[in-house]
């Protein structure tokens, strides 16, 4: 590891359904660098730092598509 830290936030209409908020946190996922093609399977994947209804709408996208992800925080 070089050091160096990336930090992304992310944004959501708390009025769509928790389906559909998870498909769009999906795309996100999937368009950033840490996530892109030519990057290991092995580095692949991003830490992401969630809390209350951010938490359900991670959840079912860990359930989607859990190699997007390299690890979820829950806080509250």
């Amino acid at each position: 590891m070089n050091g160096d830290l990336r930090v992304w936030d992310y944004g959501y209409d708390w009025r769509l359904s928790p389906h559909r908020l998870a498909k769009r946190l999906v795309q996100y996922l999937e368009s950033l660098p840490c996530n892109a093609p030519d990057v290991p399977r092995e580095k692949r994947g991003a830490y992401v730092i969630v809390h209350s209804l951010g938490g359900l709408i991670a959840r079912h996208a860990v359930n989607q598509r859990p190699e997007l992800f390299a690890g979820v925080v829950y806080a509250g």
